[in-house]
């Protein structure tokens, strides 16, 4: 089998030079956050190889998921068959989120942890997430973990760090006590919830956008017809 960038499709990169790093972002990229317990190991191993031959190199990992082994495991074996030619080719995200006890004395541990499984020296981006609709957490409790994500870029554990679920108050709040900006926000970009402030706002301070879900967020009784006749749907012909 060939490397990945010579896959079955190519997927382009988006170059951002951002303040503390420049990183070539995959356009696309396959989630392994969750997934079913009852899921055959080596099944999910098998998806994620295929994935890989296709021309996927960005994945994106959760600490504490028992998906992180798998997903090290097929990066390895994908590195060893010449799949892929180096580790420089895979794009990997990580995300701790707050409702994991991601506390400012546990976040550092908790990726190396996860670096551990993964047999990665680094990920590409570090993400802590806010809990959506979760009014138990303060901006102001905020401050003790984003400093510890500081500390996990500074050690070399993360070439950039961001957030996940932040709201555009969020972000200015932390962006006056951040000695280290967040590279990335990701966020929902469904057609019917988009935020358009928000989106505006990570523009303005150069917050890249990564998005979780394009067409469907979890839990949401979604209606698909609505999906199928929105306007950015509506086009005469794709240019690829």
């Amino acid at each position: 089998m060939t490397d990945a960038s010579q896959g079955s499709f190519a997927i382009p990169k988006i170059r951002r030079e951002d303040r503390s790093a420049v990183i070539d972002l995959p356009a696309l990229g396959i989630g392994t956050s969750s997934a079913p317990e009852k899921l055959d190991p080596s099944a999910v191993k098998t998806a994620i190889l295929y994935a890989i031959g296709l021309g996927y190199t960005h994945f994106q990992t959760e600490v504490s998921s028992y998906l992180e082994q798998l997903v090290g495991e097929a990066i390895s074996e994908a590195l060893q068959n010449g799949i892929v030619r180096s580790r420089d080719e895979f794009f990997i995200t990580s995300k701790i989120r707050l409702t994991d006890g991601a506390v400012s004395d546990s976040i550092v541990p908790n990726l190396k942890q996860s670096l551990k499984t993964l047999n990665l020296g680094s990920v590409d981006i570090f993400l802590i997430e806010w809990p959506e609709n979760d009014s138990t957490f303060s901006v102001n409790d905020f401050t003790s973990a984003w400093k510890a994500m500081e500390e996990c870029q500074s050690l070399g554990l993360a070439n950039l760090i961001g957030v996940s679920n932040f709201s555009t108050e969020m972000l200015e709040s932390l962006l006056k006590f951040a000695k280290t900006a967040p590279g990335a926000n990701q966020i929902g970009m469904e057609p019917m919830w988009r935020d358009k402030k928000l989106i505006d706002y990570c523009a303005e301070n150069d917050i890249a956008i990564l998005v979780s879900s394009a067409v469907d967020g979890e839990d949401k009784d979604f209606d698909y017809s609505q999906f199928m006749e929105s306007e950015g749907l509506k086009i005469e012909k794709i240019v690829f």
